[in-house]
């Protein structure tokens, strides 16, 4: 006999304990997506993602105030020189 599914509604959260949920539905309220609907639901979700995550990542860049006027600057030669190695 093979394993039956749940399908009680349940939060799943990595590192959390279970629990349930207290779902209503009425049947005038559900709706039935095709899987090629749903899977390009899906990519637009992580192609938003995406982008957020860059927004993120860019503003993250432009608040860094860096190294500073006096950090040390050094020309291509003076590290292939610090480093042993040669251009």
């Amino acid at each position: 006999m093979a394993p039956t599914r749940d399908h009680s509604p349940r939060l799943w959260r990595a590192g959390a304990e279970l629990r349930e949920l207290q779902v209503s539905v009425e049947a005038s309220e559900m709706v039935s997506v095709s899987r090629a609907e749903l899977d390009a639901l899906k990519a637009e979700l992580r192609r938003l993602r995406r982008e957020v995550g860059r927004g993120v990542a860019r503003a993250r860049i432009r608040g860094d105030p860096g190294p500073g006027d006096d950090a040390p600057a050094f020309t291509r030669g003076e590290l292939a020189e610090a480093w042993g190695i040669s251009e």
